[in-house]
């Protein structure tokens, strides 16, 4: 293990380098902002609900009665270990020695500043995309599950709960593909719901969701759309800033779109599929655009004195980025690491509506190889 074989990459550098990287925008950083902890481990309370608990009236001379300080539950769990590698090898050093040889034209050096951060941009993004992709799982759905469709390494056996109530966990009366499906009643069950706990004011819906909800025959028909008899269905369209304005007036939560986050899962044997973040057919509804934090913690290659004598090291944010390189073969390998969970604050303030089942919040099937219950 020796440092980086590329001249142009010093600890220096590379800092500077991801201090003005542009990053895909992602929707974690907003929801579920940074917050650091030297803890490895995280923990959500669900605080109590309701009215106001009121003081008392007392003589004078006496003390104030004391009131309890109540907490309905609790999750708790590791902030999660999340990593990824890539290399540059042998033919891709060689194309790099003879650019560098080569003429300094713009496009050379341009060719030549891809084949050393190109990696370094990989490693990034594939750890943020990760945290987009737990983050908006929960956000969806108030847990996270990791299989072998969506995972290389832990598996877990259970979904992670983050603490939300099960009464906050819906089913709507009449599925989204039923004629008869009401938007305006399953948002104004929530709303009735959400009282006790402080009233919703935002639901998030994925884009195909939303769609489908705009073309159901009781919004159409509740926005005023004419219908006509001869092509049986309403004329006209429904867009967002038109049923958000719809929904004002009925003093109804506004709606956020959660646009599709381009994801996409690379398994052992390298073959890639979609990997969705956001759980379609799911709505969340929330108080505020805020749903809590991710809890980052230390990164153990970042303290170690040795490493950095063998390794190149910068952070873009919680991102600890690594390069070095080994002689036998010559490969150059850049790595990047993060340590964090998304975590909702008082979870039992959020509802989730699934569009998609009457009866079962999360739909689950027996999986035949191992006879236990796997998310569908």
């Amino acid at each position: 293990m020796e440092r980086s074989l590329l001249n142009e990459i010093t600890d220096k550098r590379l800092g500077a380098y991801l201090r003005h990287q542009k990053t895909k925008p992602r929707y974690w950083p907003s929801i579920f902002p940074l917050d650091f902890s030297d803890e490895l481990n995280w923990e959500t309370l669900t605080a109590e609900a309701g009215g106001t608990i009121v003081a008392d009236v007392v003589s004078y001379d006496s003390s104030a009665p004391e009131k309890s300080r109540k907490t309905i539950g609790k999750a708790s769990g590791e902030i999660a270990k999340v990593t990824v590698k890539r290399t540059m090898r042998e033919k891709d050093f060689l194309t790099y020695n003879r650019l560098k040889k080569g003429i300094q034209t713009d496009e050379v050096k341009k060719k030549i500043l891809d084949l050393v951060y190109n990696d370094v941009d990989f490693v990034v993004d594939a750890v943020n995309g990760r945290h987009e992709s737990i983050a908006l799982q929960i956000a969806s759905t108030g847990q996270v599950s990791l299989n072998k469709k969506n995972n290389n390494g832990l598996i877990t056996e259970t979904a992670i709960s983050m603490g939300v109530p099960t009464a906050n966990k819906l089913t709507v009366s009449k599925l989204l593909t039923n004629a008869e499906f009401d938007f305006f009643a399953e948002v104004r069950k929530v709303v009735k719901l959400s009282k006790k706990t402080g009233k919703v004011k935002y639901m998030w819906i994925d884009e195909d969701t939303f769609e489908v909800i705009m073309e159901t025959p009781k919004v159409r028909a509740s926005y005023g759309l004419d219908y006509y008899k001869t092509k049986q269905d309403y004329e006209g369209t429904i867009d967002l800033d038109m049923m958000n304005a719809y929904l004002r007036k009925k003093r109804l939560p506004e709606i956020i779109l959660v646009e599709d986050s381009e994801l996409i899962f690379e398994d052992d044997d390298h073959a890639r599929t979609e990997l969705p973040a956001w759980e379609k057919g799911y709505i969340t509804f929330t108080i505020d655009k805020k749903f809590g934090r991710t809890q980052h913690g230390p990164i153990a290659e970042e303290q170690a004195e040795t490493v950095k004598k063998y390794a190149v090291q910068a952070k873009k944010g919680h991102v600890l980025v690594t390069k070095w390189s080994d002689v036998d073969p010559v490969v150059e390998r850049t790595k990047g690491e993060g340590h964090f969970w998304p975590i909702i604050d008082d979870p039992g303030r959020f509802y989730f509506l699934n569009t998609n089942s009457t009866t079962k919040f999360i739909e689950v099937a027996v999986n035949p190889n191992t006879e236990q219950d796997e998310i569908v």
